[in-house]
């Protein structure tokens, strides 16, 4: 047989080895490249240990073959649930997502008629006319002694001064409990009555130079 050079400093038919027959006696625990022990012989002796190991001369390859496999364990094994349960679970999600729609249409519901309540009262503040503009344009010019207020119904005021005009934050503390309408009067009432405090409160967001025009807004405060 042909024998196959390990390295420069070995000459060893490690085949050969393997494959050489020296009984079922094992004079050594391991198996080297310079032994002379029968690992293949001892890996298809048939025995009936197991007890083997990379250390020991018993019966290996018979143990690898004859031992049972070890079963899955089951939370590795993946399970589907049935057409039944499926059907439940979807008609579950149904009845969820429409008791979710009933709800929000609920809430906008109520938010609804809280905002036209405060569209009523902004009326008697500034006319029927004026209000008309306020629900086209969602703004309301207030005119103050220093400058003027330019109030968002959706968000933020600008300030109107001379040469430029200044981006606001200002709003009602917890303002999404409260319809908008409700938001821009409590700002108009504000800016109209106490304006240094309305300026104090108020957290600035940079500023633009004047524009040509300023948008449409309705009026009535302050004039």
């Amino acid at each position: 047989m042909t024998s196959y050079t390990e390295t420069t400093s070995y000459n060893t038919d490690i085949w050969g080895y393997w494959c050489a027959s020296s009984g079922d006696s094992c004079t050594g625990t391991t198996c080297a490249m310079t032994s002379t022990e029968a690992v293949w012989d001892h890996w298809n002796t048939t025995g009936n240990t197991s007890t083997a190991s990379a250390s020991t001369c018993y019966t290996i390859w018979y143990e690898w073959v004859h031992s049972p496999s070890m079963a899955t364990p089951a939370q590795l094994i993946q399970t589907y649930p049935t057409a039944k349960e499926v059907r439940e679970l979807q008609a579950q999600r149904r009845a969820q997502e429409e008791e979710a729609r009933k709800l929000r249409a609920e809430k906008k519901r109520k938010r609804d008629e809280a905002e036209s309540v405060a569209l009523e009262l902004l009326e008697t503040l500034i006319g029927p006319k004026e209000r008309v503009i306020y629900e086209e344009t969602g703004r309301l010019m207030v005119k103050g002694k220093n400058a003027d207020y330019i109030i968002n119904r959706e968000s933020g005021v600008t300030r109107v001064e001379k040469d430029k005009v200044v981006d606001l934050c200002i709003h009602l503390k917890e303002k999404w409990k409260y319809p908008n309408t409700d938001n821009v009067i409590s700002l108009a009432l504000l800016a109209g009555d106490n304006e240094d405090a309305f300026n104090e409160m108020a957290n600035e967001h940079g500023s633009d130079p004047l524009p040509l025009a300023l948008p449409m807004c309705a009026n009535g405060f302050g004039d």
